[in-house]
């Protein structure tokens, strides 16, 4: 769809900085900074009005991806029924080509010409509910405090090998008691998490649907339904194996480039991470993965290869059971 108006925003902490492309005049934009709170998006507003957008539907709001720093922008765009689309910034900068200098208004007029270039390819952005939102921040709640704990756990424990008992004692026992506390930290936060799908009966079929499939455990399920926004923003298993860098890509150019299909690193390194532990787990337990683990070994396959090809195979029958709504069923195995 073409828009008479394609709007850069450059978000930050405390501020963003907004350039408004008129798609008759395109080589010319107009810039404003505004404070990133309700009263600067409402500022925003008036000043677009003064511009002569009256109408929001005229216009496209383009949003370099900047964490929890543009949700406020992207929930009020939301409730004003403004179309938008959130970009990541390497996207952004890949496209530009060679560039000179940086600034927060360059950036800003630089994703409104992004946005008008590849407006056939922009796709709308659906703010995730709420139910995903918090189970989301509870994740990453759950990864920090692991974090913290397994600093305490280190430190304390290298510590009380190498020093004294004097110097040793009053640290190891403080760490012990920081380990006790987050333990229970995350105990309370398991249970919430827990309480949390239970309340929600779509999020709660489709956890339940994604740990009959082998190999997906309860932290892989959490971390599919958050990264698929429960099963909305990805529909396509494929796309989502390039989106967490288990897929393949060729290497190819003229007759002196010829390599190996390889992943990119471009990547959500947290779901290969998962994945790549749910792969360990399903050869040691589950014996149609293992079969085809040792089947391919003994064929001279590359181990990595191998444990890749069940990763897709593993976010393939999660696709799968979502679909068809209803349980895996084992009615088949690897073709080995």
């Amino acid at each position: 769809m073409d828009y008479s108006f394609y709007i850069g925003n450059d978000i930050s902490k405390e501020w963003f900085d907004v350039a408004v492309l008129n798609a008759q005049t395109p080589r010319k934009t107009d810039h404003q900074r505004f404070e990133n709170t309700e009263k600067g998006f409402k500022a925003l507003m008036n000043w677009l009005k003064r511009k002569g957008i009256k109408d929001l539907s005229l216009a496209f709001f383009c949003l370099e991806h900047t964490g929890v720093y543009s949700v406020p922008f992207c929930r009020f765009l939301s409730k004003k029924g403004a179309n938008y689309s959130l970009i990541p910034g390497s996207e952004i900068k890949e496209s530009l080509g060679i560039t000179r200098g940086k600034s927060d208004q360059v950036d800003a007029k630089r994703i409104a010409q992004y946005a008008y270039k590849n407006k056939d390819f922009m796709r709308i952005h659906t703010l995730p509910t709420e139910v995903v939102r918090k189970l989301k921040a509870c994740l990453s709640y759950r990864d920090r405090l692991i974090k913290s704990r397994h600093g305490f756990m280190v430190s304390a424990k290298e510590l009380k090998a190498h020093e004294t008992e004097e110097v040793s004692n009053r640290i190891f026992e403080g760490s012990q008691l920081m380990i006790e506390q987050i333990n229970d930290e995350l105990s309370q936060l398991e249970e919430a998490i827990d309480q949390l799908i239970k309340q929600h009966p779509e999020l709660k079929r489709n956890y339940d649907l994604l740990l009959s499939v082998p190999g997906i455990g309860v932290q892989v399920a959490l971390h599919l339904i958050v990264s698929t926004q429960n099963f909305v923003c990805f529909n396509c298993p494929k796309k989502f194996a390039a989106y967490s860098g288990i897929a393949p890509f060729k290497s190819d150019s003229g007759k002196s480039i010829k390599s190996r299909s390889k992943v990119s690193h471009k990547a959500n390194k947290k779901m290969k991470t998962l994945l790549s532990i749910a792969v360990v787990n399903s050869i040691r337990r589950c014996p149609d993965y293992r079969l085809y683990f040792e089947k391919q070994l003994k064929k001279g396959k590359h181990e990595n290869s191998i444990k890749n090809v069940i990763r897709n195979k593993i976010v393939s029958r999660a696709f799968a059971v979502i679909k068809r709504n209803s349980p895996y069923e084992n009615r088949h195995t690897f073709a080995a």
